[in-house]
């Protein structure tokens, strides 16, 4: 890579960096890297003002009822397509998201107890829950491969 071209690149970098900051209640100011991955509640972050650059980099940091509030936030906000979808854009939006969703939330709530799902080709998701800096956090393994173990 060129010197200008990597001089470039790291300014570019740099900007995108300075606009990801979180504007917290008390006008204190966090960067998103700051905060612990799956760490952020759906409480704590009613109040918090931010950009898109650190709304982006923020899906990392929410724990999974944050994160499903979001998406499901998202899902009702986007446009409403013509039935039925003509494009896989239109197709995940308004069908496969919200299917994946639903069936996510009741999986999770089918069992509170239990720490897995097991899928029809072999493969296994497994979460382990973990005390936070922050509170509860959940850290999942997923095996992709297991039906190319037999």
């Amino acid at each position: 890579m060129s010197k200008n071209l990597k001089e470039w690149l790291e300014a570019h970098n740099k900007r995108i960096y300075d606009l990801q900051y979180i504007t917290l209640p008390n006008q204190e100011k966090v960067h998103v890297t700051e905060l612990e991955d799956r760490s952020v509640t759906i409480e704590q972050k009613k109040d918090w003002r931010m950009n898109s650059y650190a709304g982006q980099e923020l899906i990392k940091k929410l724990n999974d009822e944050a994160l499903f509030d979001t998406i499901e936030y998202f899902l009702n906000n986007v446009g409403r397509c013509q039935y039925p979808a003509t494009t896989y854009e239109e197709s995940l939006i308004n069908v496969v998201v919200p299917e994946l969703v639903k069936r996510l939330k009741e999986e999770l709530n089918k069992d509170k107890n239990k720490n897995y799902i097991d899928f029809e080709n072999g493969s296994r998701v497994e979460w382990v829950e973990a005390e936070g800096v922050r509170g509860k956090g959940f850290y999942i393994g997923v095996d992709l491969a297991a039906d190319d173990k037999e």
